[in-house]
């Protein structure tokens, strides 16, 4: 029989003075906890039985009693930052940036420097969109502001910041300037940069980067309308501040209808039909047509978030750095190993991959010489060379096809509507793939950015689990399919804008003599969504948590 007390009253070793130091200056040569546990480890394993060895807990504690040693190489912020730009981060060879704006600010003590370690600069040089951030008050001087350049990584899908600045100075001055040092010193070539509305941020790429298209962040270009409108829709005294309330929300609700149209034509038709709508409100009118409707970026809209840095407030900007190069460069390697080791669910990228594959698997050979094209217009891939645009049908209407094209013996774009999307290798590629076995440029873009092994060993492990789950979206006739995608897309955008007309909804409930005939269609038809839905759910049970049970 085993007895458990919870209160033994032990009392631990206390850790040697050697082995105290030896964590310390591991940390402060910039070692991890997991390291530096590791070394020290190593390094006191013949020191003798007697000597207790240190846990993770205890150097991480350690490192937590040290802090301002990882970070304040001096009393003086100035000083310290130096020596973080000039010898911490420049051992490890990361891209360093710095200038003194003294001479543009009539002798003002103002400043910018940016850093980028190597696997910033190697995931940039692939990139071709990248979203800019400010953000402001990061220190108890309220002009510092950070910019952060962030890209989706081609491993893990998700948002990777690849360059900071930080600069005291709020003109496109330092922008423009930190912009030009990253296309000398990284190959930084963007084709798209996102952005939220900043005139500055405007001239600083057209001046650095005048061949990249410019995008608005939407959730930006609506609360910008939405603060312009609040203060110039005025009505006359003859109506009631409520109902100039639900003028306004009314109006709001029509520009977040306009900011999700995809459709180019539709998109313009609406913006010209809301301003038949405020022509008699002419000092709000005057700003949407000089601000915007005169902007071709309104055009380039984006709905892409790009934040990074939002909780980093008031601190020294050397710990900022201390943050950015350790802690947030930590988490991002974490998250690009575990998936390279696959530890865990394989990558949002790798997984869609996967799945484009095993669908252009399950076309019969026999079916691909009438579902491809050669450049000749002909059938068959006996040919010297596979450049040029072939032509593949799609999966389910016969009378639509698709150009895939391949340049320098590589696959490199596809026309349907899921690699304009997602810019990654669709089921059409794979299908051309297997046909004339050309390769991806995505993937050897990956691999030449050395962020990507042979992930066959996971594409097996998981071979089984891809395959039910794309079968039963085949037999379901679920989102496998492109046309699909895009009308789960305009459900969840009806969706949304139900969600912001809750205002109208109980403004109607106050109309007196109201006529309910529509109410009664409204309801009719939310109820029959709803239950479209409950059936979705109860047959793909696979997908969809339990939220009783919060699996």
């Amino acid at each position: 029989m085993l007895l458990h007390f919870a209160k033994q009253g032990h009392i631990t070793l206390p850790l040697p003075s050697e082995a105290i130091k030896i964590i310390e200056d591991q940390l402060k040569s910039g070692s991890s906890c997991r390291s530096t546990r590791i070394s020290v480890l190593r390094q006191i394993d013949s020191w003798g039985v007697g000597i207790r060895k240190p846990n993770y807990e205890e150097i991480y504690n350690r490192m937590r009693k040290m802090t301002t040693l990882l970070y304040m190489f001096a009393s003086d912020e100035n000083a310290s930052i130096s020596i973080w730009l000039n010898v911490k981060l420049a051992e490890q060879n990361y891209c360093i940036f710095e200038i003194y704006l003294s001479v543009y600010n009539d002798g003002k003590k103002q400043f910018a420097f940016g850093f980028q370690s190597p696997m910033q600069v190697s995931i940039m040089r692939i990139s071709q969109s990248f979203c800019l951030n400010a953000t402001h008050s990061i220190s108890s001087r309220s002009d510092e502001v950070l910019y952060t350049l962030v890209t989706g990584h081609p491993q893990t899908g998700k948002g990777f910041p690849v360059a900071y600045m930080v600069t005291n100075n709020q003109t496109a001055i330092p922008i423009k300037l930190w912009l030009d040092h990253l296309r000398i010193k990284s190959s930084f070539v963007p084709m798209n940069i996102t952005i939220d509305c900043s005139i500055m941020e405007i001239n600083a790429i057209k001046e650095a980067l005048s061949h990249a298209t410019i995008h608005y962040c939407d959730f930006h270009v609506l609360r910008a309308w939405q603060h312009n409108l609040d203060s110039k829709i005025k009505l006359n005294a003859s109506y009631t501040s409520e109902q100039l309330g639900n003028y306004k929300t009314a109006l709001k609700n029509y520009l977040r209808h306009i900011l999700i149209e995809s459709n180019e034509d539709v998109f313009l038709r609406a913006i010209e039909d809301f301003k038949l709508m405020v022509q008699d409100q002419p000092q709000f009118l005057k700003y949407f047509e000089k601000k915007w409707t005169e902007n071709e970026e309104l055009l380039q809209k984006d709905g892409g978030a790009h934040t990074l840095a939002n909780n980093i407030r008031d601190i020294r900007l050397d710990r900022l750095i201390f943050i950015l190069t350790n802690d947030v460069e930590f988490y991002f390697e974490q998250e690009v190993e575990r998936i390279h080791f696959n530890n865990g669910k394989m990558g949002p990228i790798d997984n869609e991959l996967v799945r484009n594959s095993f669908v252009a698997s399950k076309i019969q050979n026999d079916m691909l010489p009438s579902m491809i094209l050669n450049p000749l217009g002909e059938t068959g891939n006996s040919m010297d060379d596979y450049n040029g645009e072939w032509q593949i049908r799609s999966f389910v209407t016969e009378d639509k096809w698709y150009t895939v094209n391949i340049s320098n013996d590589l696959i490199q774009s596809c026309t349907c509507p899921n690699f304009l999307t997602r810019q990654i290798p669709c089921k059409h590629s794979h299908l051309l793939k297997r046909y004339c076995g050309a390769k991806f440029s995505f993937i050897e873009q990956r691999e030449i950015a050395g962020v990507v092994s042979n992930r066959q060993d996971a594409v097996n492990a998981n071979e089984n689990e891809v395959e039910e789950e794309v079968e039963e979206e085949l037999e379901s006739g679920g989102t496998v399919e492109d046309r699909g995608v895009y009308v789960f897309d305009e459900i969840a955008a009806y969706s949304a804008m139900m969600h912001y007309g809750f205002e109208d909804l109980q403004t109607l409930k106050t109309i007196p003599g109201l006529d309910q005939t529509k109410a009664d269609l409204i309801k009719r038809a939310l109820a029959d969504a709803v239950r479209l839905m409950d059936e979705y759910r109860s047959e793909n049970p696979s997908y969809f948590r339990n939220l009783n049970t919060q699996r």
